[in-house]
């Protein structure tokens, strides 16, 4: 190729605190190695996959337009970002060092196993909650440009069972022998290993949402009338709700038709569609609403094949799964899920643990969000008020393990009168 972008020496002369790189591992400055490489060969010998390296590469400088398509030209695909300046980067073989010299880069860096693995991986003993059997249930992410078909076939040829998959977010939940996690980590294809998120327990059981639904679904006749009709939503809770005349006509119960565990599914269900038949003043905020009652699963499955198949536009769960718990594969998840499916939301309780010091460094009304799914950038973790929107003393606080700040909003969940099974309120 004939053309190429030179580096100023301005770029030389940077500090290196402006090329600090922000990983979940903590903060690192990689070498500024790119003048003392003749070749990628023995630099990223173990990153090969298929015809690419894949590897962080830094550049002195976010690539403008004309930067950009020569990396395109050269057949590098960028495919995540981390602050700052890095891509996660695949790039092909037969790419020559002179070439890669031309773009503006700073490092290049394989990537390690802190960078594949999640730090509770690394930690023993393991909770009770990873274990199915003799093996540990564990989350892969797979590289963006890799194809479910090619993954499926890797693992199979490796002689590892997927359980679920989630191929739409380039992931797929596997059982592995716990002495094989650095192995599988460090496979080319695996871009990040976490636990499986635990169980979860129910939270909020006085209910989640302020009653001022009436200023948009009016009891009078020339007022506003939007109930909730023509839409869906989704609860993931504990089991069946009901029977109640309540919900008669308006919902799926089929994942938890023989799931008769508990009532609070019950109340949340009730909060967000009780059409009120038996007490009028026991509505819920969308009383035409179809309602989709489903189990709570920690790993939050067939989220956009409801969305896109069945037209379900709003998944609510008030249970935890960890206290501060990070930003975890879920998170992210959760997070593509609504990114990529603009119309979607996925609203969770910010959680009851307002007394718990969760390890954010400020003590225990600071950082006790319940959940890392809750910690996700698009997601709507909701905070606990009474009646006057007062903020419970035991609703959990922020920031995010991060800083950014959580809850995103605050709702009606203390003291809350919904449903209750055999046609009752409580």
């Amino acid at each position: 190729m004939g053309f190429g972008i030179f580096i100023s020496g301005a770029f030389a002369q940077t500090a290196a605190s402006n090329y600090e790189v922000y990983l979940k591992s903590g903060t690192e400055v990689f070498d500024e190695n790119i003048d003392e490489l003749k070749s990628l060969d023995k630099l990223l010998a173990s990153s090969i996959y298929g015809d690419d390296y894949y590897a962080f590469l830094q550049f002195y400088a976010i690539p403008d337009a004309a930067q950009s398509g020569l990396i395109k030209e050269y057949g590098i695909e960028l495919l995540e970002y981390i602050p700052q300046f890095v891509y996660l980067a695949a790039i092909p073989t037969v790419l020559n060092i002179e070439d890669l010299k031309t773009m503006n880069v700073r490092s290049i860096k394989p990537l390690e196993l802190i960078d594949k693995t999640d730090q509770r991986l690394l930690e023993r003993p393991f909770p009770d909650w990873v274990w199915s059997g003799d093996e540990i249930k564990v989350f892969v992410q797979y590289h963006s440009n890799l194809s479910a078909a090619t993954i499926e076939s890797e693992l199979a040829s490796a002689s590892i069972n997927i359980s679920s998959t989630r191929h739409h977010a380039n992931k797929v939940l596997l059982n592995i022998d716990a002495d094989n996690i650095e192995t599988l980590a460090m496979m080319p294809f695996v871009r990040y290993i976490d636990f499986e998120s635990d169980p979860g327990k129910a939270e909020s059981d006085d209910g989640r949402n302020l009653h001022r639904s009436n200023m948009i679904d009016s009891d009078h006749h020339t007022g506003l009338h939007y109930d909730g009709t023509g839409v869906s939503a989704a609860i993931n809770d504990d089991g069946f709700a009901g029977p109640h005349i309540d919900f008669n006509g308006r919902e799926n119960q089929s994942d938890v038709a023989n799931d008769f565990t508990g009532t609070h599914g019950d109340m949340t269900v009730g909060i967000v569609g009780s059409a009120g038949n038996i007490d009028p003043t026991m509505r819920g905020m969308a009383p035409g609403a179809f309602l989709w009652v489903r189990s709570y699963n920690a790993n939050m499955p067939n989220t956009e094949d409801l969305h896109q198949n069945e037209g379900v536009m709003v998944f609510s769960t008030s249970y935890s799964n960890g206290c501060n718990a990070g930003y975890t594969t879920v998170a992210q998840l959760v997070d593509e899920e609504i990114y990529e499916n603009p119309s979607l939301m996925q609203v969770f309780s910010a959680g009851n643990s307002n007394g718990s010091d969760c390890g954010y460094g400020a003590g225990t009304e600071w950082g006790n969000i319940t959940g890392g799914h809750k910690m996700g950038k698009n997601v709507i973790a909701t905070a606990n008020l009474y009646n006057d929107d007062a903020l419970a003393g035991s609703s959990s606080r922020g920031p995010a393990s991060d800083g950014r700040i959580k809850p995103d909003i605050a709702a009606h969940g203390q003291g809350q009168w919904s449903n209750a099974p055999d046609y009752e309120y409580a």
